[in-house]
């Protein structure tokens, strides 16, 4: 209730952390282009309107940087619980990950993100982890223009808002056999082309797909 915070003067997020945040983020604004989300934060700075309702500047650029670091912890913490938990419970999986671990420090010498790209079974438990336990229930989009399936007839108008139920697409035992069962084999190199990708979306899909994707599995 945005107006009862302005009147109360609420803050969801502690003071000292926002003052934390924004000497860091104006100390560094012009050097983030390497960094995905900072690459897409000065985007969206440099994006021309009239409405003042969307331009960013000063802490309304500020809270979108906040809320990638919010986000980003929130999604890759839930999957490492969650991946976590299934180690815990099928100990075969578990042995055969700290294999693939030991043998890429051994290789490497070290852990690196380019060491991390080169372990195919730490990224086979990640995404079937994606697929079981998706951290977001929905993704909300709206209709571009008139649609009608032909095979119902029924259409969808241009505006119309879109709900699509992440869950109940991952556990659609037509797409994924045994949807209850963590199955890293799913994403297998032998496996994974029989996945419909618009079917497993765990960050989205198309042009506003989730931007925090890269920080999430790196």
């Amino acid at each position: 209730m945005p107006s009862l915070a302005k009147i109360f003067k609420w803050a969801c997020v502690n003071r000292d952390s926002v003052t934390f945040f924004r000497k860091i983020f104006s100390a560094t604004e012009m050097s983030r282009n390497q960094i995905d989300a900072g690459h897409f934060l000065a985007q969206m700075k440099r994006f021309e309107t009239d409405e003042d309702i969307f331009k960013l500047y000063g802490d309304r650029l500020l809270a979108q940087a906040l809320t990638f670091v919010v986000a980003g912890h929130t999604a890759i913490s839930t999957i490492f619980a969650f991946t976590l938990h299934e180690l815990a419970i099928n100990v075969h999986m578990q042995e055969r990950l700290r294999e693939e671990i030991v043998g890429n420090m051994n290789h490497f010498g070290d852990t690196t993100f380019e060491s991390l790209q080169c372990m195919p079974y730490m990224h086979m438990l990640l995404q079937e982890t994606l697929r079981k336990y998706p951290f977001t229930p929905f993704i909300h989009r709206e209709c571009s223009k008139d649609y009608v399936f032909s095979e119902t007839g029924l259409k969808i108008d241009k505006g119309t808002g879109i709900i699509i139920p992440q869950h109940a697409l991952f556990w659609d035992r037509n797409h994924f056999p045994n949807p209850e069962v963590y199955d890293p084999e799913r994403f297998s190199i032998e496996n994974k082309h029989k996945i419909n990708h618009s079917v497993y979306v765990p960050f989205g899909d198309g042009p506003r797909n989730c931007v925090g994707r890269s920080v999430a599995l790196g």
